[in-house]
């Protein structure tokens, strides 16, 4: 029984061996299941002989079936050991396992990083073996470092560009592109805080500006279609300041940051300001219009030629100049344009362009022969250069560009030229560095005399030079040649083969040989002896025409001098005869006396006119008369001018009548004096020329810019007429119409010719026109300065506007112009031109309740008589508020005390002049009861003058003192005289005068010198009072006269013969007393 227990007992250890081996294969073969689906390579490798002795499947699916191979060898491609195959760290100090090693490696063979471990394991009973585990962590490590680099970019754009010129827009995709953040210096650069820009209302897409947003973001979304990691954009924002909003360009460079899966998480834009950089831009995309604008301009065609591949690019001009368009010669490739050179010029053409790509010349430049679509040959000048070389290969040539020009017009006439000098008097030459010649055309033979032959080679350019000039011609001509300068226009004798002198004009330029050097001249001689000797002939003609105009200006300078001391000379007895015949005129006279002395005064004054006018011509001839510029009143010009000549036009029974253009001004700047004498000088022409009728003088604006005008006065008369023909000379000096017309109207014909002169002086100009028995209109225009500040003139009571006025004139010219004198005051105005009329339409007036207040009565009316009338008027006590004024033809109204006189409550004299007018005006209150009319004498009315003012008269010419004195006298001047400068000196150290009247030319001490030691002048002299006026009384006339008295220290000019209205004039500027304190009534 005991085999069979035994039997038993082996069964049942067998059957539980082999359960328990049948269970440790279920335990491998979990294990394996394991290991192969763990998400990590696992392998053990013999620590002897580092084989692989087991893999998991993420191994093999890595690496393929490596078992049996090294690991160094399957895992790392590697030919030996590497460090981490040691097995030293695995088994501690008494050789048992060690425990877990770890570390991070990168595979060479896939790039992929590993986060490893390994350990010693029991492999068998007795050999230990390495297990080692890899996990793969390159997304974990790559999203690590992407991580870090964000936080990096996000420290660095806050530290980077926290004050810097870019700013860091951070903004996802959501719609309107919301701001997720943005760097520090945003409101710096944008004006929007930060956290205006990161609110959650705020989007991205609202600052762009409206015309970009739609292309912006088309260019977004491609990009992003496209993959692509970043990209670049230009786009404006709005951007804000302390002006306001406005827009400016941006350069945008945007990252892309993606998710894992590739989805776009968010974009990065750095913007950077590049409005300034735009701007740029623009310009320069106007200048390259411009600039090709300015080779359109040239008609040249323009060619780019990449010589590598041969490709060649023209424009249309390129196409036209030979005869295509660009349709018919597309594709153009150079071998295009080979094919169109003419073959003689081929290789000219091949050397030109290898010289400039080889770098033996810094431009292509070369004259060629091309064929014409019609079949021609047309020359053309192509010109270029390298635009852009290789930067690895320096000496390759990528573009090439230049222009294309049609010369074939140059080169006929060049052509043409070669034909014509070849039998002219030119010479055509070439010299080496040195000077010799080189070649000769055929004309020198013609020139000098000499063959070509007998020079070229032979002779240097400066041994044809005159032997005494040949040296110095050398050297100065070699120093030309050693700064490479051309000759242009050089003029230099020529000795030629028989002797002769002859005389050439020189143009050459410098020769240079491909390194710069110079290798010659080249350049023509053109014989211009016949040219030489004529200048010199002219030169001769003009030395003694400039020493005959010297001896001209002489006697011109001695007839001025010998003018201004007859004009003194006549002056001085003038000067007595029509003082004292004024004085008489001013006196109680008898008619004939009266008569007497009005043609003594009369010729005097006829003399003077004379005199002036020699004077004047005088001085323009030599240059010495200037035009003032000072401030005037044109109406006061024109109201003087008529007062003046109104005497001489009733005389012949004419009126005169002076009226200016409502738009015209009339604060002025310009010489009031020279345009009063024009004007005086028409004026008194017209009178003298009219028997009966009229004289108009008007004045029309014609410019008027800024401070500038231009004036056309015009003087029209009823007078004789001249023909047509007769004009053309009447402006020239000493020039009549007829002789017959000087003898019966008087004068020398230098009157037109002066005003002619003054005219053109004041940038203006004269003439006339007339038809004989039809009257005459003289006119001249004059530029004038405008004042801008003005003083405006007193104002006449407010309650005289609409004020009725009555004008009774039989001249109707003479009626409009007083017409626009009175609109210009505001009063209602009614002209009328019959007495009888006038009469009743008072008496209507009167009726209706809208009476006349004042009425203007012409001396002389048809149908009533002007005394009927105002007796009339006066007459009915209803109209004893109505003031009448007489308009006499005279200078001087009735006399006082007569009927007539009683009629009228003033007399306002024709020509009436603006500011008698005014003052009439003025007194012009209603309730004022009518005063009688002044009487008036030849004297003018002088301004109230200060009662203790002193005046001394200085001359040494007795009757000058009694002329001085009796106008100051009758003026109501203390004055007293004494005859000479010392004299004068003595009486103003002992007592005290306001004014003094000093003679100029005076024997001992002359006025001048007077002057100077009143003025503290000269040294030693004790200086008058600075209060002290000083008048010169001179019968130097001339304007330098005048300024040299100025500069001496003179306040003011007088001329004699003294006139009585000039010495007003005088007085009343110097020693007008102070308008006394007035209060105005009601």
């Amino acid at each position: 029984m005991q085999p069979q227990k035994t039997g038993h007992c082996d069964g049942l250890t067998a059957d539980r061996a082999q359960t328990a081996e049948q269970a440790l294969v279920a335990s491998e073969r979990r294990l394996l299941r394991v290991l192969d689906n763990l998400d990590a390579l696992v392998y053990v490798s013999d620590l002897d002989s580092d084989e692989i002795l087991f893999v998991n499947a993420y191994g093999r699916g890595l690496f393929g079936d490596i078992e049996g191979q090294t690991c160094w060898q399957a895992l790392h491609g590697r030919n030996a050991r590497c460090d981490d195959c040691s097995h030293e760290h695995l088994f501690d100090s008494n050789g048992q396992p060690g425990g877990v090693r770890h570390w991070e490696v990168q595979n060479a063979r896939n790039g992929r990083r590993y986060d490893c471990r390994d350990q010693a394991i029991a492999w068998t009973d007795s050999h230990y073996a390495r297990l080692q585990i890899a996990f793969d962590i390159t997304e974990r490590v790559e999203n690590a470092e992407r991580l870090a680099l964000v936080e990096r970019e996000l420290r660095g754009e806050r530290d980077l560009f926290s004050a810097g010129p870019v700013v860091t827009v951070v903004w996802s995709l959501e719609p309107g592109w919301p701001i997720r953040r943005v760097s520090r210096n945003a409101e710096a650069i944008l004006g929007y805080t930060p956290e205006e820009l990161c609110a959650p209302e705020f989007r991205f897409i609202q600052l762009i500006h409206p015309e970009d947003v739609t292309r912006t973001s088309d260019e977004v979304a491609a990009h992003l279609a496209a993959g692509d990691q970043n990209f670049k954009q230009s786009y404006r924002l709005e951007v804000r300041d302390w002006v306001g909003l406005s827009y400016r360009w941006f350069y945008d460079f945007s990252q892309v940051v993606r998710a894992a899966d590739g989805t776009v998480t968010e974009v990065r834009g750095y913007l950077f300001d590049q409005t300034r950089l735009k701007e740029v831009e623009d310009a320069l995309a106007r200048e390259r219009e411009r600039l090709a604008g300015i080779i359109d301009g040239t008609h040249a065609g323009t060619w780019e030629w990449r010589p590598e591949t041969g490709d060649l690019f023209v424009n249309a001009r390129w196409a036209e100049i030979l005869g295509y368009s660009m349709e018919q010669l597309w594709p153009v490739t150079m071998d295009t344009w080979a094919a169109m050179v003419h073959p003689e010029d081929r290789e000219l053409v091949r050397g030109k362009i290898y010289a400039h790509l080889h770098g033996k010349t810094p431009f292509y430049s070369c004259e060629m022969r091309l064929r014409h679509r019609d079949g021609s040959w047309l020359w053309t000048a192509v010109r270029g250069r390298v635009a852009q070389w290789s930067v690895s290969q320096p000496s390759r040539a990528l573009w090439m560009l230049g222009t294309l020009q049609d010369i074939n017009a140059r080169r006929r006439s060049e052509q043409r030229f070669e034909q014509v000098t070849a039998h002219s008097r030119l010479v055509a030459w070439e010299v080496d560095a040195n000077g010799l010649f080189t070649y000769l055309s055929d004309g020198v033979e013609r020139v000098i005399g000499y063959s070509p032959t007998e020079l070229v080679g032979h002779k240097h350019f400066y041994d044809l030079h005159p032997p005494e000039e040949r040296e110095a011609f050398k050297e100065a001509a070699l120093k030309v040649f050693a700064q490479r300068q051309a000759f242009e226009g050089m003029e230099n004798p020529v000795q030629a083969a028989d002797g002769r002198r002859i005389w050439v004009e020189t143009n050459g330029i410098p020769v240079l040989d491909a390194d710069g050097e110079l290798r010659g001249y080249c350049g023509t001689d053109l014989d211009i002896t016949e040219r030489k000797r004529a200048e010199q002939a002219l030169e001769a003609t003009t030395a003694h025409a400039q020493e005959l105009a010297e001896q001209a200006e002489s006697a011109n300078r001695a007839k001025s001098d010998f003018l201004a001391n007859v004009s003194h000379e006549l002056r001085t007895p003038l000067n007595g005869i029509m003082g004292m015949t004024q004085l008489l005129l001013a006196s109680e006279l008898t008619p004939d006396q009266q008569r007497n002395c009005e043609i003594v005064y009369q010729s005097s004054e006829a003399l003077l006119r004379l005199i002036e006018d020699l004077l004047d011509f005088s001085c323009i001839e030599t240059g010495l008369l200037k035009l003032e510029r000072r401030a005037f009143d044109l109406v006061q010009l024109l109201d003087d001018c008529g007062a003046a000549l109104a005497y001489r036009a009733h005389q012949k029974g004419l009126e005169l009548i002076c009226a200016l253009d409502p738009e015209v001004p009339t604060q002025l700047w310009g010489d009031p004096g020279r345009l009063r004498q024009v004007l005086t000088n028409l004026v008194g022409n017209a009178i003298k020329f009219t028997s009966q009728g009229e004289v108009r003088v008007r004045v029309a604006l014609i410019e008027h810019r800024l401070d500038t005008l231009v004036l056309r006065f015009s003087v029209c008369d009823t007078g004789i007429g001249l023909a047509p023909e007769a004009s053309a000379r009447l402006f020239e000096k000493f020039t009549q119409v007829d002789a017959s017309s000087a003898r019966e109207y008087g004068g020398v014909g230098l009157g037109l010719a002066i005003a002619h002169q003054l005219t053109q002086m004041m940038d203006g100009e004269i003439g006339v026109t007339s038809q004989p028995g039809q009257g005459a209109e003289f006119w001249f225009t004059a530029r004038l300065g405008v004042q801008t500040q003005v003083a405006r003139p007193a104002t006449l009571p407010a309650r005289l506007c609409g004020q009725r006025v009555l004008v009774v004139d039989a001249n109707q010219s003479s009626c409009d112009a007083l017409v626009e004198r009175l609109h210009h005051f505001g009063l209602r105005t009614l002209a009328l031109g019959d007495g009888q009329e006038a009469l009743a339409r008072v008496y209507a007036q009167l009726s209706a309740g809208d009476p006349f207040s004042l009425a203007l009565l012409a001396e002389q009316l048809p149908g009533l008589a002007t005394t009927a009338l105002a007796r009339a008027i006066r007459a009915e006590p209803r109209l004893d508020d109505l003031r009448l004024v007489l308009m006499p033809a005279l200078t001087a109204p009735p006399s006082a005390g007569t009927d007539e006189h009683q009629s009228y409550w003033a007399v306002l004299p024709k020509p009436v002049r603006q500011r008698d007018l005014r003052e009439l005006l003025g007194r012009l209150v209603p309730g004022e009861v009518p005063g009688p009319a002044s009487t008036s004498d030849r004297l003018p009315v002088l301004p109230r003058l200060d009662t203790s003012a002193r005046v001394l008269v200085v001359d040494d010419n007795l009757t000058n003192r009694q002329v001085a004195l009796g106008l100051l006298e009758r003026f109501s001047v203390n004055a007293l005289a004494v005859s000479d400068g010392e004299s004068a000196l003595e009486r103003l150290a002992a007592e005290a005068f306001d004014l003094v009247l000093l003679d100029i030319q005076m024997p001992g001490l002359d006025g001048l010198e007077v002057t100077q030691r009143l003025r503290g002048q000269v040294p030693g002299f004790e200086p008058a009072s600075p209060a002290l006026i000083i008048v010169a009384m001179t019968a130097h006339a001339r304007s330098v006269d005048r300024e040299r008295c100025l500069a001496a220290g003179m306040n003011d000019y007088l001329a004699k013969p003294l006139r009585p209205e000039s010495v007003a004039e005088v007085l009343g500027k110097w020693l007008a007393a102070a308008p006394p304190q007035t209060q105005e009534t009601t």
